[in-house]
């Protein structure tokens, strides 16, 4: 809901428009009742919003809405003279005012009889809960004076609500009178002004997401739970008190954890400043968070557990609005003050007592201490604010000249940034100045974006602190959460969100117990339940807004743009983006400020990274979705505009590109993306190819988009198939693809679908129907015309031919297709064109192809010549799958050729290069080859460990079922060489059945002879004569059918064992010398089975 002025009905909180007058949600009056005053904002604070007034507008910011109205005005307003309530508003409005803006909030709405306030908004503030319950106390102080007044000299009953609520809201337009509009964030501003309509008079009512924020700091008194519209769970209220006793120390409930060599170089520096008697002045720099504050905490108690004097002042973002608060803290501790009763004579007698060592003071010094403690006379009290701060830095440096620290004393000054400002500047020069002579240890913390005007001075050391390493990081959230094994994995993404930042470790797992994720009892935290994703706590989000608003203008834009492209920003394209004169200038203020440093890889001088993933990710987030859409149309713009989109860049191009509303250009670029990507690491082209499928999902529908769609759901298959998982997934794109064609495709579209089909059916071990999918693919190609896509479909068809067995049919149709590539200088063209439709080389993998043939029809050396060249071409091309499908067929040629030593090479080079690129259909191809070698070389055991460990493998991953057979069979020949007879025809036996299912007609022969050889070479091979007398007669016209002349060795063996089991052993020798002939003549050497006794 976006607001501008609107009216919040004192009765349900309902939001009306400006202009009504009664409410539109329960009819009552919404007249006003008062004025509304001038809208006036500071000006120091009105100028720094109008001057980041575009870097502001169109962001999300999480804010504390006040609500604050007078309780009953329309009665009261009747019992005073028109004129005199006027004066009466006036004063109220302007005591609001005041409140508001000292603790820069602003007043965004007047609602008649009160105001409506955002701290927060548009400047975001990281404490923005706490400066608006200071207000709101400040407000109910200042109005219950009021309300006495007006009860003294008018009989009123003056008495005002409030309510808070904290939560996000959109900041839209800012006008010229710092009036905002803004979107309110589920019911942030209602929920406030719910608050402030529940609250009693002179009470102020704040909901548990404030408590939250604010717990810490403030006494606070838990009242109603409320069922609220809009609220799933029921809401908590409380009321404020007022400010807790004491601020909140540094909690030290675990030990500390990553900062113990910054603890020990600070106790090195205090033996350093006692022995030399000259002090020194220690910087500690580091984000909020980080663990300043408690590294000064458990500094101070070491010094304090061994007799050091130890004084310490911390500042807070109040304090400027409370300057006199520090001063106090810090005079009561370095007077060793005893706690101050009642009784003020003696609170300034005491005080009188500890000033003895340095009287005489003058007078109005002395008086001053009386009054900034609290014990002055009233005269002296009502002086401003401002003198008796003078008058108590006066006293400081007094005492530090009269010898207050004639021993060695450590002084700790936390958050310098809220403390140094015009009115201590000279304060803290005369301080530092003389360090170097007293014998002192000063530390003091700061922001990175503070300024130390000392930096330079001889005395001073300078320590940045850095987010804690991960194992520091698991460290601590074990410390945190206990040790229980169910937290391990919550904790490593808290230690990843939180980023090194113990606080936020702390907010987070204060969030997830909040949120009912953990839970804690006695023995420690449990999980409750599993979280979807950690969201960051509005606590963390509100302090990284804090420091980006505080850049000025022009950072502020080019910390943006750089959030927008990424946690890593090339610093050319940043340098494009940005298109202003003063990048140089905004870029080193980003970096001396600690947002963005230099990339230290290889590419150091090229780019840049955040220094916390958090900047990057709450600057991103605060943008509104039509900004960020603008930012990363401007990206894409510049990128595309280089002369060659590099590998690198074509992810992040599609990414801005599909940010930019562009889904169809996006899909593109992760297209080919992908493309690149699969040469090396398939996983990664999988996942981008998903982002395509995404983008085009944003894209108007057209038959030219489902074109586009059906090409990504089949390169989608394809690579799917390769990773050898998900089969349920895959079948999911395949009914996706369908009915895309049944609305309406191109045929190049539907060829590569049905390529990709066919490859996915023929991975099921559905051979049949993988080649009738192959081809439907080449019909639909060379009904196109397109030379590349017919030269594209050729390659799967001849492989598709090759298993099913029609190996003359498969020769004819790879010679037919490697001449039409030589015929239209395919390498420069066409090959390349086909490329881009397969995602490999069609030439290559014809090579391939025709060196199985070759092998298959018994041409061993043509087979060996073929893949050299395949082999070689990959390298050159440098493109993995390939090298990987190359390397596992020439390890195959090479154990049939004898050559077993350079084959297990090749293989294990294969299976390596398959795994590390998660290619499993090549791995498997790999470990066949493997599997082969090892039975070459009789290495019986480590055979079956190996086949054992690929079938279960392949059984696990539901795909490469062809493949399976063929490892059921060499399996079985394994487990023959082991001894373990019955285990080998029980896997011949699954291989059988598996090739049967399969329909590869190859594999149904091999398969169909492991099982006749399984029988015949068992320890009771008499009893499988008469069964395999058929058998033998069918394998051997099946293997002339097919002219499968490489399996005719090992056919002719098996058939000279059965003639020697019946006797006849002259026939038998004569088919042994056959096989030795054959094998010699092919180039091959003698079958495995040849080794069996």
């Amino acid at each position: 809901m976006t607001t501008a002025g609107l009216r919040v009905c004192s009765q349900c909180t309902h939001l009306n428009p400006p202009d009504a007058r009664f409410c539109n949600q329960c009819g009552k009056s919404i007249a006003q009742t008062g004025h509304e005053p001038e809208h006036y904002t500071p000006r120091h604070l009105s100028e720094k919003i109008l001057r980041m007034r575009s870097a502001l507008e169109g962001e999300r910011k999480q804010v504390t809405v006040l609500f604050v109205d007078i309780k009953g005005s329309v009665a009261m307003s009747r019992q005073v003279e028109a004129e005199r309530w006027h004066q009466i508003m006036d004063r109220f409005f302007g005591i609001l005012t005041e409140c508001v803006h000292d603790y820069e909030g602003t007043i965004n709405q007047y609602t008649g009889d009160g105001v409506m306030a955002l701290f927060g908004a548009p400047i975001a503030h990281e404490d923005h809960a706490a400066r608006a319950c200071r207000a709101a106390l400040l407000i109910r102080d200042k109005l219950l004076l009021l309300a006495a007044d007006l009860k003294r000299q008018h009989g009123l009953d003056f008495a005002a609500r409030m309510g808070l609520n904290s939560g996000q809201v959109v900041v839209g337009r800012i006008g010229d009178d710092l009036r905002m509009d803004y979107t309110a964030q589920g019911q942030t501003v209602g929920l406030a002004a719910r608050m402030e309509q529940l609250a009693s008079g002179n009470s102020i009512l704040i909901s548990r997401y404030t408590h939250d924020l604010v717990e810490e700091g403030f006494t606070l008194k838990e009242r109603s739970v409320l069922s609220v519209k809009g609220y799933s769970e029921k809401i908590r209220t409380f009321e404020l008190m007022g400010i807790a006793a004491t601020e909140p120390q540094e909690r030290a409930a675990y030990p500390l954890v990553g900062r113990e060599r910054e603890l020990n170089l600070l106790e090195a520096y205090r033996v350093r400043a006692c022995d030399k008697a000259r002090g020194l002045l220690i910087t500690i720099s580091a984000e909020t968070g980080l663990g300043k504050s408690r590294l000064c905490h458990e500094f101070i108690r070491s010094c304090v557990a061994q007799g050091v004097p130890t004084y310490s002042i911390r500042g807070s973002s109040h304090h400027r609005v409370e300057p006199e608060q520090p001063l106090r803290a810090f005079l009561r501790e370095f007077l060793a003050l005893p706690p101050l009763g009642e009784d003020q004579a003696a609170s300034r007698m005491a005080i009188e007592q500890a000033l003895t060592p340095y009287q005489p003071l003058p007078e109005a010094l002395q008086e001053s201490v009386f009054n900034l403690l609290g014990v002055g006379d009233g005269q002296a009290a009502s002086d401003d604010v401002q003198r008796r701060v003078e008058q108590a830095l006066e006293l400081v440096l007094r005492l530090l000249h009269e010898g207050a620290l004639r021993e060695h004393t450590v002084i700790v000054i936390e958050n310098i940034h809220w403390l140094d400002d015009p009115r201590t500047h000279d304060f803290f020069d005369a301080v530092f100045s003389m360090v170097p002579h007293i014998p002192v240890l000063i530390v003091m913390t700061s922001r990175p974006d503070y300024v130390v005007r000392w930096a330079d001075r001889p005395y001073v050391r300078n320590m940045l602190l850095r987010p804690l390493n991960m194992a520091d990081s698991m460290s601590l959230l074990g410390q945190m959460l206990g040790s229980s094994e169910e937290l391990e994995e919550l904790k490593l993404e808290i230690a990843t969100r939180a980023d090194g930042n113990p606080m936020f470790m702390e907010e987070l797992v204060r969030q997830l117990t909040n949120t009912g994720v953990l839970s804690r009892d006695s023995r420690g935290y449990r999980l409750k339940r599993t979280p979807r994703g950690i969201s960051l706590p509005p606590s963390v989000q509100a302090v990284v807004a804090a420091r980006v608003d505080a850049l000025p203008e022009s950072c502020k834009r080019l910390v943006q743009i750089a959030a927008v492209i990424g946690r890593r920003v090339p610093l050319q394209l940043l340098r494009d983006v940005y298109a202003e004169e003063d990048f140089d200038a905004a870029l080193s203020e980003l970096m001396d400020q600690g947002f963005l440093y230099r990339d230290s890889g290889p590419d150091s001088r090229a780019a840049l990274l955040f220094t916390q993933s958090l900047f990057q990710t709450v600057t991103h987030d605060a943008l509104l979705s039509e900004q960020r859409r603008e930012i990363n149309r401007r990206i894409a713009e510049v990128i595309q505009r280089q002369p060659v989109v590099g590998s690198g860049m074509c992810v992040h191009l599609a990414r801005h590109l599909a940010a930019a509303g562009e889904g169809r250009q996006a899909a593109e670029w992760y297209m080919h993306a992908a493309q690149r990507s699969s040469r090396s690491d398939l996983p990664e082209a999988v996942r981008r190819l998903d982002l395509a499928l995404n983008a085009l999902d944003t894209a108007p529908e057209t038959e030219a988009l489902r074109s586009f769609r059906l090409l990504v759901l089949a390169r989608r298959l394809q690579y799917g198939v390769r990773l050898a998982a998900d089969a349920e997934g895959l079948g999911g794109l395949v009914s996706q693809a369908e009915s895309l064609i049944e609305e309406g495709c191109d045929k190049p579209s539907q060829a590569m679908f049905h390529i990709a089909c066919g490859t996915w059916q023929l991975g099921r071990g559905e051979s049949s129907k993988g080649l009738q999918a192959y081809h439907q693919a080449m019909a639909l190609a060379e009904q196109t015309g397109d030379a590349s896509l017919t030269l594209a479909a050729q390659v799967p068809l001849v492989h598709g031919l090759q298993i099913s067995g029609q190996l003359d049919e498969a020769a004819r149709q790879v010679d037919a297709a490697l001449t039409m590539a030589a015929q239209l200088d395919a390498e420069a063209a066409t090959v390349n064109a086909s490329d881009q439709w397969l995602g490999y080389s069609p030439l290559q993998s014809l090579l391939v192809l025709k060196a199985w043939i070759n092998l298959w029809l018994g041409r061993a050396a043509a087979a060996s010549a073929l893949l050299q060249d395949a082999l070689s071409r990959a390298q050159r091309g440098k493109h993995g799958e390939q090298i990987v499908i190359a390397l596992a067929a020439t390890a195959y040629v090479q154990i049939e050729r004898g050559e077993v030593e350079a084959g297990l090479s090749s293989a294990e080079q294969a299976v390596s290069m398959a795994a590390s690129m998660e290619n499993a259909a090549a791995e498997m191809m790999g470990m066949v080859a493997l599997g082969r070698g090892q039975l070459r070389s009789m290495l019986w055991a480590e055979a079956v460990t190996g086949l054992e460990d690929a079938l279960s493998r392949i059984g696990q991953q539901s795909f490469g079922l062809g493949e399976a057979a063929r490892l059921e069979m060499d399996l079985s020949l394994a487990y023959l060489g082991a001894g373990e007879n019955r285990k080998a025809r029980e896997a011949a036996a699954r291989a059988v059945e598996r090739a049967e299912r399969s329909g590869a007609r190859l594999i149904q022969i091999e398969a169909q002879l492991a099982q006749v050889r399984a029988g015949l070479y068992s320890s009771r091979p008499l009893g499988f004569l008469k069964r395999y007398r058929s058998a033998l007669d069918q394998l051997r016209q099946a293997i002339q059918e097919c002219h499968a002349r490489v399996l005719m060795p090992e056919f002719l063996w098996l058939h000279a064992r059965w003639l020697r089991l019946r006797d006849e052993h002259q026939q038998a020798e004569e088919l042994e010398r056959q096989v030795r002939t054959l094998v010699a003549d092919m180039g091959l050497a003698m079958p495995p089975v040849s080794t069996l006794i």
